[in-house]
């Protein structure tokens, strides 16, 4: 195998070459010389494993050499950085996988050190415009901040001095475009160790801080703010499991307040939801007797406070309360617009024929064969366009984002005797609770009853028996 830039002399080697996802921006090639084959098709896969992209027709030339251009995977490298080009080989006794290139961003420094108030970083890479994304992990509420980093070494302003460990991760500043710090860190990222935490917010959230910087109790008394879900993101994303569920405690007291505050708070979407469940809030009940309140900038958090809030409105409703009556309308009113037909259905009848769009059926299996570019870019036009939550298209973009992320989740933890247990209590639930609850289970159960789980173990995620 060989790779390089088209035009230039590369060698040929038995191992496969690294490149930086930046080099796919070029007019380069990876090859390969296979004897006695006939067919063979390049592929992009993921960190995970995930066939990504594919080039079903690389340029054949002497030799028995077959080779692609790998500019063409460089949108698909650019959402995924760390992968790996594969060329199969189509043979009489089935395909063989070849590694040919493996991309993996290139680390702009070996190491970093504090010496009193500077980053010195060691051996950065001699490149204009360096600069560097920094994090406080006592305050992970706030972005990162931007520094240049001069001849290796950035002056760190008072605020990220003793005040806990720092991440931070080099980058080439562009002076021409404003550039947003990435949401999470990447794989180059250092972490600079240090005591102490942040001083230079709020009362509670300096109390926050204290808490994530050392061994502390944890601060019940600040509450339930949205700073708090940012921690808890933290600490679960660090596998920090004891110190994240002491934080929860924050939360159980108000949980209606609670649930807002993860709508505002700083998080991916993606993550608010799952941290919902991990937290156990959503186990808890959202209705309140106040029901005055100004809708949720977020319309997945404002459907699930305007529903809290219909058993109250229709108790006070019922006693001819004019203003209640009108406020109870608009309540309808904003989950039809916001909500949709569907969860108007669904609140009507307590089930809803359209679930079937989200279920994980024998076509989403047949799907799961085609490159994930091509389920990515079905899942971006699916969102293009904001439609009420439950809308159809909406549901089965939640089947987009599944195949796409299949792999993803299922390293990211389950528990297969969960999976077990919990098929025990499937016939108890339908004889000790209502008849709904037994249809959504065998709604969601059903479609994948035919499909063999043990080679398709993801197929489970929307299914009762997923743990």
């Amino acid at each position: 195998m060989r790779s390089g830039e088209v035009g230039a002399p590369a060698p040929w080697r038995m191992t496969a070459d690294v490149c930086d996802p930046e080099d796919f921006t070029q007019d380069r090639f990876a090859a390969i010389r296979a004897p006695g084959i006939d067919a063979v098709e390049f592929g992009y896969f993921s960190a995970f494993g995930d066939l990504l992209q594919v080039d079903p027709r690389p340029r054949r030339r002497q030799g028995d050499v077959f080779e692609s251009r790998i500019q063409q995977f460089a949108d698909t490298v650019r959402s995924h950085p760390t992968g790996r080009i594969v060329a199969t080989l189509r043979t009489d006794t089935g395909p063989i996988e070849v590694t040919v290139m493996s991309a993996q961003p290139r680390r702009l420094a070996s190491d970093v050190r504090l010496h009193d108030n500077m980053l010195e970083f060691i051996d950065p890479a001699a490149l204009d415009n360096l600069a560097v994304f920094v994090w406080s992990t006592t305050a992970p509420w706030l972005t990162a901040e931007i520094f240049p980093a001069v001849d290796g070494t950035v002056a760190l302003p008072d605020h990220f001095v003793d005040s806990g460990d720092l991440q931070c991760q080099l980058f080439v500043d562009d002076p021409w475009v404003f550039i947003t710090p990435p949401p999470t860190l990447g794989e180059a990222a250092f972490r600079v160790a240090q005591l102490g935490w942040r001083d230079d917010g709020t009362p509670a959230q300096v109390k926050l801080s204290r808490y994530m910087g050392g061994p502390r109790r944890a601060p019940v008394e600040v509450g339930a703010i949205p700073e708090v879900w940012a921690s808890l993101a933290h600490l679960h994303a660090h596998g920090n499991k004891e110190r994240f569920d002491r934080l929860i405690a924050l939360l159980a007291g108000e949980p209606r307040k609670a649930l807002e505050c993860l709508g505002d708070s700083t998080i991916a979407t993606g993550d608010k939801m799952a941290m919902l469940i991990r937290s156990e809030l959503v186990n808890h009940d959202f209705s309140t007797d106040e029901t005055l309140n100004e809708l949720h900038s977020h319309p997945w958090f404002g459907c699930m406070v305007e529903l809290a809030d219909l058993p109250s409105l229709y108790r006070r409703g019922r006693r001819g309360v004019t203003p209640v009556t009108a406020a109870r309308a608009e309540t309808l009113a904003y989950l039809r617009d916001t909500g949709g037909a569907v969860l108007m259905e669904l609140r009507s009848t307590g089930k809803t024929s359209r679930f079937d769009d989200a279920c994980l059926d024998s076509s989403v299996l047949a799907m799961s064969s085609v490159p994930g570019n091509r389920v990515a870019a079905k899942l971006r036009d699916s969102q293009e366009i904001p439609r009420a939550q439950l809308h159809p298209d909406n549901l089965r973009a939640s089947v987009y984002e599944a195949l796409c992320r299949r792999t993803e989740w299922m390293t990211s933890g389950r528990s297969l005797n969960f999976a077990k247990q919990t098929s025990l209590v499937i016939n108890p639930i339908s004889r000790a609770s209502a008849q709904l609850a037994h249809e959504t289970i065998t709604m969601r159960r059903d479609p994948v009853g035919g499909i063999d789980v043990s080679e398709h173990p993801w197929m489970l995620m929307a299914s009762p028996r997923w743990g």
